[in-house]
């Protein structure tokens, strides 16, 4: 299920979305501002043994982002990756909802030509929880 949900659905939603963002950016190409800004945890570079199957979803998504990245970024088109690394929550230290959205905000902000395919936001006791869950066994 966690496949379904997390590539299969990004995928169907990429499909509709980008030939319409990229009709965008051909018809305004001086104001339009077209992006598919998608939101990852960072299990795809980092993976939990516990959490195989979401790590490999979470893999499945970078690459398909990227994949957009490499062909409709020349097109007009700026698609990325907002990566999350720890646990969102209005307590945490960095990986809150209004960093998270600052951070969209930052990506949809750049200018064409200068696009980065991914910001991180990571919160900085991200590799100790990983390391104390993958000690004790436990899952998220």
């Amino acid at each position: 299920m966690p496949f379904q949900v997390n590539v299969t659905g990004l995928y169907v939603v990429a499909s509709w979305a980008i030939p319409r963002l990229v009709e965008l950016a051909a018809a305004s190409p001086s104001t339009g501002k077209p992006a598919f800004i998608v939101t990852c945890g960072l299990l795809y570079e980092e993976p939990f043994p516990q959490l195989f199957s979401l790590s490999t979803c979470k893999a499945a998504q970078y690459n398909l982002v990227h994949s957009l990245y490499k062909e409709f970024g020349p097109k007009g088109v700026h698609c990325a990756l907002v990566v999350i690394g720890g646990v969102v929550n209005d307590d945490a230290k960095v990986t809150t909802a209004a960093k998270i959205a600052e951070e969209a905000w930052g990506l949809y902000s750049q200018e064409e030509g200068k696009w980065s395919l991914s910001v991180t936001v990571l919160d900085p006791e991200y590799d100790e929880m990983v390391r104390g869950r993958e000690r004790s066994g436990e899952t998220w």
